[in-house]
């Protein structure tokens, strides 16, 4: 464990949050209380030895910390240059200086180190000041990142340690380099946290902030947040059993506020990091029956409960991934941390929750919420969760709202409340809980926000606080109409020149077809209705749900065409989006009857960062066969809508009079969207619809040998390998042919190269093609067979249309 008596100044940061022409915002983590102080310099610039200080600075601006505990506060500093405003195309520098007398330089950030803990260069270039340039107002000079999903066991290349390769190869140029980064959910996984990282979570955490929580257990029972009495690999059965949580991968759940404050430093900075312990030492004894027998009386009482058998496979499973794969998977985390923290503090960075900030499932259901809110341990989790990402996440994203009289602001005065003792102050916990809306009713903090990106604007969206159920079991809305009326109102203004407004949902809007509209249904379907409600006799469960992570746009039909027609009041929207463990581009096409042309809408997802499928799963999911049925499950579709059953009566005419079976559904709610084709033959229709749309799964059209120089092409590595007959004919050389084919065959899969959906660790880079009127959507990560060093390459790219179709509003059309 680190020196907690001669910490240094700074625990993480200097990260560069909202970054606009009249304001910058720096976010840093120190461990001792202090004046934080940034000044910013136009151009590149080079320290001088020793203290260099702010005093040369062109812009200046400080605020104190705020004290979380004895040895962790925070703070962040916005500089207000209403008076002198940046300007687009130009690099600049900043400083941090920390009560007039250390500063980067002193701190001896600004070199590379090989002592622990490591770091890099902060300005990229020994002695030279981190940097970061305005979003240019031309678009085709645009440069945005965005990313989600970054899980310190998954598996995978870290994808901000690549985007730190990306800005080190175009920092120097100010319309080349990255703009503006949009993390897009699950920047941190509280509920699946690997085995050997929690004790030196709770272990930090309870240091910093020198008290140890007492967690409600219910009954007048208050446990202590320690390594000993809430220990790692025994905390599935207290938040399901206390807290009521629904996460199977909860063995080591973050509980505390300290654990929570600590899994940001740790997932930002190196500097707490120690050596992972053996999985004997953190897991224990063996025996699972023995093990229980020596639990602390509050979890022994809990796992009694459990049958043994399972358990014991639980644990063994838990003690084999801690062998096999999360040791590696932790280090390849941990050595890419100082590459992690030089690229967030040189680029402005935007972040989101999604449901791994608070547990798995967070809100995902009426009855879940219901369920865990109703429970002293889960509203305090849920609290603890909010107030830390309001803390590390989203006081950086629109600063403004943090000062004055606000709510926001209340949040971050009552932090510094909360833990006077070792149980939260009551009268702090129940403020906390009113503006998060943990007692039933809406929050009254906003987690949503807009930020002005060059030419247009980006909104932010939240989908998990705001939802709307229209069953206690049922798949949410993700946006409740006035929720989406308060986040992208119909008056939101369009963007200026014709560019495309840029939207930020943690989930995709428009997802891949063969897992949202058919496997995850029919999986939780199985696992709900038949599973729980005929094989075990009972009333359909909502477990299936939670499983299968039902909560995709299109799986509340009502919700999902209200956000369409919302995003039909602009002629072009480009959607990031994160959270299914894998990267993809879709385009639409979307008419209303009432309004000529139609709007052109983009989803970009990028997922994972750290968090790749592995193993044949990938291999399976990346071969040709398989990227082809993601296409042809869905794509091309059609969708014809009405606002009600009513409008359709007696106006759509089938030979027979009989619609097929699986349509007739359709044609039963509200609102009413059918396909467009594949009707029987004569069939007709005598009214338009009142709004269609068409969407279709984009695929990298690039060769790998292009006919021209300046068409664009693969990069070398990524392609596809020439096969050459090797096949001797003859029964002596006929056995070693096969296996080299075999093993060529298996090597092709390890590195094939994805170009529709892609399931390897990445983030996305967004440009534009301003001649073209096309978005690029470049999905960079490092070659997944290792073939040259880690840099980041488009190994997949796709090239989509923004300019409106001229097709009219479509209609049925009929099997010849």
């Amino acid at each position: 464990m680190p020196d907690f008596d001669h910490l240094p100044t700074l625990l993480a940061g200097p990260i560069l949050r909202r970054v606009e022409p009249t304001s910058v915002s720096v976010w840093v983590a120190t461990s001792v209380a202090s004046t934080v102080e940034v000044g910013v310099w136009e151009g590149a610039t080079a320290t001088t030895a020793g203290f260099f200080g702010n005093g040369t600075a062109a812009h200046r601006g400080s605020a104190p910390t705020v004290r979380l505990g004895p040895k962790l506060h925070l703070a962040l500093v916005t500089l207000d240059l209403t008076a002198t405003p940046l300007v687009p195309g130009v690099n600049y520098a900043y400083n941090v200086v920390f009560d007039g007398a250390e500063d980067l330089s002193t701190l001896t950030l600004l070199e590379d180190s090989l002592v622990e803990p490591t770091h890099l260069a902060m300005g990229y270039v020994p002695g030279r000041l981190p940097g970061f340039a305005l979003p240019p107002l031309e678009i085709e000079n645009l440069h945005l990142t965005h990313g989600s999903c970054r899980k310190p066991h998954g598996f995978g290349a870290d994808g901000l340690a690549a985007l730190d390769l990306l800005i080190a190869r175009t920092h120097e140029n100010a319309l080349d380099r990255p703009h503006q980064l949009f993390l897009t959910g699950d920047q941190i996984y509280a509920d699946d946290v690997p085995a050997g990282l929690l004790p030196q979570l709770t272990v930090a955490g309870n240091t910093l902030l020198g008290v140890v929580e007492k967690l409600p257990f219910g009954a007048g029972t208050d446990i202590e947040a320690t390594p000993d009495a809430l220990r790692t690999g025994w905390r599935q059965e207290v938040t399901r059993q206390v807290a009521h949580f629904s996460s199977d991968e909860a063995s080591s759940h973050l509980l505390s506020f300290a654990e929570f404050c600590a899994m940001y430093l740790f997932a930002w900075s190196n500097v707490l990091w120690s050596v992972m312990r053996t999985a004997d030492e953190v897991l224990g004894e063996k025996d699972t029956a023995t093990a229980v027998k020596a639990l602390p009386a509050h979890l022994k009482s809990l796992y009694e409960k459990v049958d043994n058998e399972a358990l014991a496979k639980a644990r063994d499973a838990l003690r084999k991934a801690y062998i096999e794969e999360q040791t590696e998977d932790v280090e390849v985390f941990r050595k890419g941390l100082p590459q992690v923290r030089r690229a967030l503090a040189n680029v402005p960075t935007y972040m989101i929750f999604d449901d791994h900030e608070i547990t798995d499932d967070w809100y995902l259901a009426q009855e879940w919420r219901d369920r865990v809110l109703s429970t002293p341990l889960g509203a305090t989790i849920i609290r603890n969760g909010l107030l830390s990402y309001t803390l590390f996440q989203g006081w950086g994203n629109n600063p403004a709202r943090f000062t004055g009289p606000t709510d926001e602001a209340r949040v971050v005065s009552l932090a510094e409340l909360l833990f006077t003792g070792g149980t939260p102050a009551v009268a702090v916990a129940n403020q906390l809980d009113q503006i998060f809306g943990l007692g039933g009713a809406a929050p009254t903090i906003a987690w949503h926000y807009t930020v002005p990106t060059g030419p247009t604007t980006t909104v932010v969206l939240d989908t998990r606080t705001g939802r709307s159920y229209a069953g206690r079991f049922e798949p949410p809305g993700l946006l409740s109409q006035p929720t989406l009326d308060l986040e992208f109102p119909a008056s939101f203004p369009v963007p200026s020149g014709g560019a495309a407004l840029i939207v930020v949902s943690p989930a995709p809007v428009l997802g891949l077809a063969l897992i949202e509209d058919l496997f995850q249904p029919l999986m939780a379907r199985a696992v709900s209705d038949f599973w729980y409600g005929l094989v075990k006799g009972g009333q359909p469960a909502v477990s299936g749900y939670l499983d299968f992570d039902l909560e995709a746009w299109a799986l509340d039909p009502a919700r999902f065409e209200a956000f369409l027609a919302r995003c039909s009041e602009f002629d072009k929207v480009v959607l990031l989006s994160g959270d299914v463990h894998f990267a993809s581009s879709v385009e639409m096409d979307y008419w209303r009857f009432d309004r000529p042309g139609a709007t052109r809408i983009v989803q970009l997802t990028s997922s994972a960062l750290k968090n790749a499928w592995k193993g044949k799963a990938k291999a399976a999911l990346e071969t040709t066969k398989v990227q082809r049925l993601m296409q042809a499950a869905h794509y091309p579709a059609v969708r014809l809508g009405w606002d009600s059953p009513v409008d359709l009566e007696g106006r759509l005419h089938v030979v027979g009079g009989l619609v097929p079976r699986a349509r007739r559904a359709l044609l039963r709610r509200v609102p009413t969207v059918i396909p467009a084709d594949n009707w029987p033959a004569g069939t007709q229709l005598d009214v338009p619809a009142k709004w269609a749309w068409r969407v279709h799964l984009v695929k990298d059209e690039r060769t790998d040998e292009p006919l021209l120089p300046t068409d664009p092409a693969r990069p070398p590595e990524g392609h596809s390998a020439p096969v050459t007959p090797d096949l001797v004919p003859t029964p002596v050389g006929a056995p070693a042919g096969y296996v080299s084919v075999l093993n060529r065959a298996e090597q092709q899969l390890k590195t094939k190269i994805a170009r529709a959906a892609v399931f390897v660790s990445q983030f996305g880079l967004v440009t534009f093609d301003a001649a073209a009127a096309a978005v690029n959507h470049s999905l960079m990560y490092v070659h997944p067979a290792g073939i040259k060093p880690p840099d980041p390459q488009a190994y997949t790219a796709h090239a989509i249309s923004l300019a409106p179709t001229a097709d009219p509003l479509p209609t049925i059309t009929t099997v010849v």
